[in-house]
C-alpha cells in the first residue's frame, strides 16, 4: 500500500501537469473525481481554477480516459 501524497507533493504534481502557463497556488478542494487547484494564468494575469482528475480502480479492459470523460459529462449535467 502506498502512503498518501503530501500537500507539497500534490502541488508539485499539479505544476508538472499544467506546464508553464499556470502557476499553482493552493489546493482549493478535493472530491470524488479529483482535486481542484487555485492557480494563476501567467499569460493573462488572472486567477483560475484547475481540476485534475484522479482515475481510481479502472476496470480491466476499460479505457480510464473514456471513463473519466463519462464522469465529467455526468458532473456537468448535474451542475447544469
Amino acid at each position: 500500500m502506498h502512503a498518501a501524497p503530501t500537500p507539497e507533493q500534490l502541488l508539485e504534481h499539479a505544476e508538472r501537469a499544467v506546464g508553464d502557463r499556470y502557476r499553482i497556488e493552493t489546493i482549493a478542494g478535493t472530491g470524488g473525481m479529483g482535486r481542484v487547484f487555485s492557480a494563476r494564468d501567467t499569460r493573462l494575469g488572472r486567477r483560475v481554477a484547475i481540476k485534475l482528475l484522479t482515475v481510481l480502480d479502472p476496470n480491466p479492459g476499460e479505457d480510464p480516459g473514456l471513463r473519466a470523460h463519462a464522469r465529467l459529462v455526468a458532473e456537468a449535467r448535474a451542475m447544469a
